[in-house]
Formats: C-alpha cells, structure tokens, sequence
C-alpha cells in the first residue's frame, strides 16, 4: 500500500484514505486590485486508497467536496457556495479509486478581485474553486501565508 506521509502538513487520513493537497506552485500572483482579471491556478487533491475495499469518490460538484482552507494561524477561513443549478451526479461520475491507487483531481480554480457593493472604492480578494456543474465553493483571502 502507499504511505500517507508526506513533507508538507497537507495529508489527511481518514479510514485508511489519504487525501493529499496539492499546490505545485507555492507561490501565487496576484491580480493588480481594480484590474477585473483572474488569475488561474494549480490547486488540487490526491485521494488515496490504503484499505482492501475499492470507493467512490465525487467531485462532480460543491455538495460532493467541502473544501477548507487555513490562514498562518491554522484557522478556517470564511467560504461562501455559488451555485447557479444544481444536479446530481451520475453514476459516471463518481471516480473509482481500488485498493493501492490513488486519483488526484484538479477543479478550476482562480483568483479575482470583487468590489464591495456598500462601499464602491472597496475590493475583496477572492479564491474560487469551481466545479463541473457550475457550482463553486469562494473564499475571501488576503495577501498572506496559507
């Protein structure tokens, strides 16, 4: 079986699977505030499978994966669910991980700049994970360690 260990304090294990972030670049740019452009990046997930059973997994839209994301002080910070529709997966749609393997799994994520709608000269730094059937999980950040 694969070990769930890792470098980084990015691997958790649950029942003998793993799930590891991953984010080659560690280092974001960040769009220029009032400039209305995103920036794409690279962030996703390794799911690992260490037990003898085979799973399911969904990452067809935001009900299937609640992400989290910690500030330097290990706290959750503030997400918000965007949804235009919503669909339930087919059965196609739920990845297959046997036992031993492991899939990782990149959604659409970006960064963007949103203005405040009661203060017009105000902008929040947004992260937007999105997913297959228009939905997406946004985060409000700050320039920072993550």
């Amino acid at each position: 079986m694969i070990s769930c260990k890792g470098v980084d304090n990015n691997i958790v294990e649950v029942d003998g699977i793993c799930f590891d972030a991953l984010m080659p670049e560690r280092l974001m740019a960040i769009p220029p505030i009032k400039s209305y452009n995103y920036v794409s990046l690279q962030l996703g997930i390794r799911v690992t499978n260490n037990t003898s059973s085979h799973f399911r997994f969904c990452f067809y839209n935001g009900f299937c994966l609640l992400p989290n994301i910690l500030d330097a002080n290990k706290q959750v910070i503030f997400r918000g669910y965007d949804c235009d529709r919503s669909i339930e997966p087919f059965t196609s749609d739920l990845l297959l991980v046997l036992p031993g393997e492991d899939l990782i799994f990149y959604p659409e994520v970006f960064l963007y700049w949103q203005q405040n709608p009661k203060k017009k000269r105000s902008q929040k730094l947004k992260l937007s994970v999105s997913f297959k059937e228009s939905d997406s999980w946004v985060f409000d950040i700050n320039p920072g360690v993550y």
